[in-house]
């Protein structure tokens, strides 16, 4: 199932995950970095790197999971965006025009230990935001561990951790 008219181009975890790719054309640009991820220190020069190649790192940060935790991923979707949707960080308590913290990704969803034995709502959703993490790393490995921090702290929430309890 395609969410928001996109179809999901399935990568490494088989059924049980999938990244859908997408592009918002009305993102916002926001100038800095919250957690769900948190960052808040001093922006530098944006990283060039295309969005196959960014892609290709949120696929090895899944591909990389140990295969108790993946084999549990099912009703997952993650979504490449822009940028946040200004109306999530609203919800958050951010102000989308300021320049405070910025997410790096975002976990939607009911966690694995609130579901029922007759769970069966639409996938949830982490998004990963191409556009904050880009600006807030100086290099491409820079970039490298924070896709993969950013898509193993969602992860922990879908599992049902809480921010304190996790290490990125």
């Amino acid at each position: 199932m395609a969410l928001a008219g996109l179809e999901p181009a399935t990568f490494g975890l088989g059924n049980r995950c999938s990244i859908l790719l997408s592009y918002r054309a009305d993102a916002v640009r926001l100038p800095r970095p919250v957690d769900p991820c948190q960052w808040s220190g001093e922006l530098h020069d944006m990283i060039k790197l295309s969005r196959s190649s960014f892609e290709r790192l949120v696929q090895l940060a899944l591909d990389d999971l140990p295969d108790e935790f993946a084999a549990q991923l099912e009703n997952l979707a993650v979504v490449i965006e822009d940028e946040p949707d200004p109306h999530d960080l609203l919800e958050l308590g951010l102000d989308p025009d300021g320049d405070g913290d910025q997410l790096l990704g975002l976990y939607q969803g009911t966690p694995l230990i609130d579901r029922g034995s007759s769970y069966s709502d639409l996938p949830d959703r982490i998004e990963i935001y191409m556009g904050p993490i880009l600006r807030i790393c100086r290099s491409p490995q820079e970039v490298t561990r924070e896709v993969r921090n950013t898509v193993i702290h969602e992860i922990g929430h879908h599992f049902g951790l809480s921010d304190d309890e996790m290490p990125y």
